[in-house]
């Protein structure tokens, strides 16, 4: 994977030496810069804090759509369902 390098800026971070060289050895065995795996890293951390911060809602949809399906269901909306939430053997 080619590092982006148009629109990019320098920055610069301290890290402990063992953290440094955790980060090193990941790069070995994945063959990439330091760069690019500290961008990687930071890029996945972003995406993760992001799924985090709408999990309440996403939470409030799903139950809304549980409540739904199970309506339908209690009115034979849902053909060849078993029901939903019930177990049968």
């Amino acid at each position: 994977m080619a590092e982006e390098k148009t629109n990019a800026q320098r920055v610069s971070i301290t890290l402990p030496p063992e953290v440094i060289r955790q980060i090193d050895a990941e790069c070995d065995a994945l063959g990439i810069a330091r760069s690019t795996y500290i961008l990687l890293a930071v890029q996945s951390k972003l995406r993760s804090d992001v799924m985090m911060r709408d999990m309440p809602g996403m939470m409030v949809k799903a139950a809304e759509m549980m409540k739904f399906l199970q309506e339908m269901d209690s009115r034979g909306c849902l053909p060849g369902q078993i029901g939903i939430g019930e177990n049968k053997a």
